[in-house]
């Protein structure tokens, strides 16, 4: 019982001490060394998040699992790695990327953790910095693929695989993305053949800066579909100290995980964020105005 209580904080505080304890400066300068490792998407630990409307395998679990509870501990860890910068004349950089996002029953007389979701994903970041009107400009245009899955087998399983490119806009204190993408053969979606229903085709992702604060919305939705269903999250970051940040999550919808992906819920979680969304600076700026939300990168 005491190894399940530390494994999965093991793993997450791991993945920080690699990815996340170095400023935005160094980051920056690792992502051009092949093979580095530095973070990706929001790595956070939320020790409190209640879920409400219980899905029909957390009422079969609570049948099995007297103790179950409402409040579990989540996390992600996200980081990506440069693996190859072809010769062209301009910016661009292969990576291998991934994402884990778990939920950890850890206020249970028999902690367990309850699912994992894995993200392993390649992709090609070209960085053109293409100045728009109104002081935007486009930062990157990355095509990719992802695996995305919960690592379970038969009735369990929940699984797919997409081809996508993402756009990401930049001005001074907002960053947008846009993320379109196509559901690859039938056979990585077999026990789940409805999930582009809930899950959708496409996400964006539109996040401001206002002093030490960031503020996000992520959203997916199916939009050439009825009956157009629209899931998201919310966060907002904000310092606690010179070295963390605190962190408010609030989600509502489809696809809280994979398991439970055809399932609307909402979420609530307190914790504290170790990488944030990122943005880079424009071409004109000093690096300085961008370095990022997040108090030891």
């Amino acid at each position: 019982m005491e190894t399940s209580r530390q494994m999965p904080l093991l793993v997450c505080f791991c993945a920080v001490h690699f990815a996340c304890f170095s400023n935005a400066a160094d980051t920056e300068t690792n992502v051009n060394k092949p093979f580095s490792i530095v973070p990706y998407q929001p790595t956070y630990l939320l020790p409190f998040y209640y879920t409400s409307k219980a899905s029909s395998f957390d009422k079969f679990e609570k049948s099995i699992l007297k103790d179950s509870s409402e409040i579990s501990v989540k996390f992600q860890i996200s980081l990506k790695s440069p693996i190859l910068r072809p010769n062209l004349n301009y910016d661009n950089t292969f990576f291998v990327g991934y994402t884990q996002q778990s939920y950890w029953q850890a206020y249970t007389d028999s902690p367990f953790l309850k699912t994992n979701d894995f993200q392993p994903e390649l992709f090609w970041e070209n960085s053109l910095k293409l100045n728009l009107p109104l002081e935007w400009y486009l930062q990157t245009v990355t095509p990719g693929v992802v695996h995305h899955s919960n690592g379970r087998g038969s009735a369990l399983e929940r699984s797919w695989n997409r081809i996508y490119v993402e756009a990401q806009f930049l001005n001074e204190n907002w960053l947008i993305r846009v993320k379109p993408w196509l559901i690859l053969p039938e056979s990585s979606i077999s026990f789940n053949p409805d999930i582009e229903d809930y899950l959708g085709n496409g996400s964006l992702l539109l996040s401001h800066k206002f002093e030490n604060h960031l503020f996000a919305i992520n959203t997916y939705a199916h939009i050439f579909k009825a009956p157009y269903r629209v899931s998201g999250y919310f966060t907002w970051s904000f310092p606690i100290s010179n070295d963390v940040n605190g962190y408010v999550f609030l989600f509502s919808g489809y696809g809280q995980s994979l398991l439970e992906y055809n399932h609307r819920t909402h979420g609530l979680g307190l914790g504290i964020v170790f990488h944030d969304w990122m943005f880079p600076p424009p071409p004109s700026a000093p690096a300085k105005i961008y370095e990022g939300h997040s108090h030891g990168e």
